[in-house]
């Protein structure tokens, strides 16, 4: 296999494409895929039916090659908000649960009925500028409200000052409630590309003021932050911190509707229920990192999500 050029991604990149066997795609329709027509597989669950944005049910592989597994059927609800997902789990509707909503996790902790899993995440949420053009930038202006005529971004000082003005301990611990680790790359610890001699960037409003100054904002930026909401855990919350950060003026950040949390549910003994917050990923599976196409010159990283789980241990009868 040859490329076209340098292309450090692409062992990554190889294991994004999916192989199955001509015999069961070859006259196969969008829609055989979709229905379970289709579907094949050597895994321990075989497909019985699906329902999009509701449930997908899954049977045992009595043939499965790595042995019997413990439940005859998994039922996998989609339940899209925090407080139905978690009330699903208090009220014996589902049996786990992922993506525990971070304010929920102290109550959740203290149920002697209920177990809680947490694992390093791989999703970055990060601050993202337009470089996009050299003229005015939607949203952005003087502290006076007037049009700057450039774009302040294309400026390597106003880029460190913005990276250095965010306060990544108070977005880990405050906005996301001990639920986040703060960053200054794009992976975690035990990922491959991880440096560890690349430090968490230093909160210092002070010398962010003084770089703004450099580049010819002494009274700082205007900014209009847009947010996902109820995308990712927190992030409608997260540009608060700006508000107060010293060396840019935040507008109140636009919340741009970005629908996408599910959930699902499996049950005990004969049967499996489980409810989860992020659509097909596994209730203890982290999400799949997209820092293969993030940009570290066009970007910021902030803050590194961990990923909870909780079990609710009276109900597995094995």
């Amino acid at each position: 296999m040859e490329t076209k050029q340098p292309w450090p991604l692409l062992p990554s990149d190889l294991a994004n494409i999916a192989i199955i066997a001509r015999h069961a795609a070859q006259d196969a329709k969008p829609e055989d895929f979709n229905s379970g027509k289709a579907a094949i597989g050597t895994g321990p669950y075989r497909y019985a039916s699906f329902t999009a944005g509701e449930r997908a049910e899954l049977v045992r592989n009595e043939d499965y090659w790595g042995g019997r597994e413990p439940w005859a059927q998994v039922h996998y609800r989609f339940i899209a908000n925090d407080g139905s997902r978690v009330a699903a789990l208090l009220a014996g509707d589902v049996d786990l649960i992922d993506q525990v909503p971070s304010n929920d996790l102290p109550r959740l902790s203290r149920d002697p009925h209920l177990s809680i899993t947490t694992v390093q995440g791989t999703r970055l949420i990060y601050l993202q500028t337009d470089f996009s053009r050299e003229g005015d930038v939607p949203g952005v202006s003087g502290i006076d409200g007037q049009p700057l005529g450039r774009n302040p971004f294309l400026d390597r000082r106003v880029r460190q000052a913005l990276n250095i003005a965010i306060d990544r301990e108070a977005l880990a611990t405050r906005i996301m409630e001990n639920t986040a680790t703060p960053t200054g790359q794009w992976l975690p610890p035990g990922t491959w590309s991880y440096a560890p001699e690349v430090p968490v960037p230093t909160h210092d409003p002070a010398a962010a003021r003084r770089l703004l100054a450099e580049a010819g904002f002494p009274k700082g930026l205007r900014v209009t932050l847009a947010t996902p909401n109820d995308r990712y855990p927190n992030d409608a919350r997260s540009p608060r911190p700006w508000r107060r950060c010293g060396a840019a003026s935040a507008s109140p950040p636009r919340s741009r509707p970005c629908p996408g949390r599910s959930i699902w549910h499996a049950a005990p003994g004969p049967t499996c229920r489980s409810a989860s917050a992020a659509g097909a990923a596994a209730a203890t599976r982290p999400p799949r990192s997209s820092a293969t196409w993030w940009r570290p010159s066009a970007a910021r990283p902030g803050a590194a999500s961990r990923i909870s789980a909780a079990t609710a241990t009276r109900r597995w009868t094995g």
